[in-house]
């Protein structure tokens, strides 16, 4: 009796330990943020968008099946909210290249249409992203009405995370008040490429 006391005692103990162990995974993976390329600084010259040269230019990559885009449109609908019409907005999702018209279609993309004065194109090979130099779901850059980035970074704390972050805090500064409080900021979400296409991203 003693005996299967004592298994019963160690498989509780093997069981919470592996509890623990998943939860602390979960919380690592949750503030992993994603890979940052080489950022524009400027504009992009030859990209088919003209930015806006009286306001600021806000420009958000997206992956249409990755979950933690929810929260950032989420954050993105707050943000515009509290710059009012001080922001043209434009979100590009990611499209592979060699998939039909209609792969980003989903929740994402349709809350994406629902927000106003912003511009949702889909992003046929990511090539816009390149320009850019986006690399991670959720990744944000502003550009202020010379074409100078002012912001790049995510606009949530964490994977998913939906709530006051340092990211929307800074680019609401920024395009009100004409002051950032941070000018860079981790962004938390999937990659927006395939593995093969990011050691071409990264040539």
């Amino acid at each position: 009796m003693k005996f299967m006391k004592d298994i019963n005692f160690l498989m509780a103990v093997i069981w919470l330990v592996l509890c623990l162990a998943g939860l602390s995974a979960l919380n690592w993976y949750k503030l992993l943020p994603g890979p940052v390329g080489k950022i524009s600084v400027f504009w992009p010259h030859n990209i088919p968008l003209e930015r806006d040269r009286s306001v600021y230019n806000l420009v958000l990559f997206a992956h249409p099946k990755c979950e933690c885009t929810h929260a950032s449109l989420i954050e993105l609908e707050k943000l515009l909210i509290e710059t009012k019409k001080k922001m043209k907005v434009v979100i590009f999702f990611y499209h592979p290249k060699g998939t039909e018209p209609g792969w980003t279609s989903g929740d994402s993309k349709d809350l994406s249409l629902k927000l106003k004065m912003t511009e949702v194109y889909d992003d046929r090979g990511g090539e816009i992203a390149r320009r850019f130099g986006a690399m991670t779901s959720g990744q944000v850059m502003v550009y202020n009405p010379d074409g100078k980035l002012v912001f790049a970074g995510g606009i949530t704390e964490s994977r998913g995370h939906i709530g006051s972050n340092p990211g929307t805090r800074s680019i609401a500064s920024v395009v009100t008040k004409g002051v950032p409080i941070i000018s860079n900021q981790n962004t938390f979400g999937c990659l927006l490429f395939s593995e093969q296409e990011m050691k071409e991203y990264q040539r």
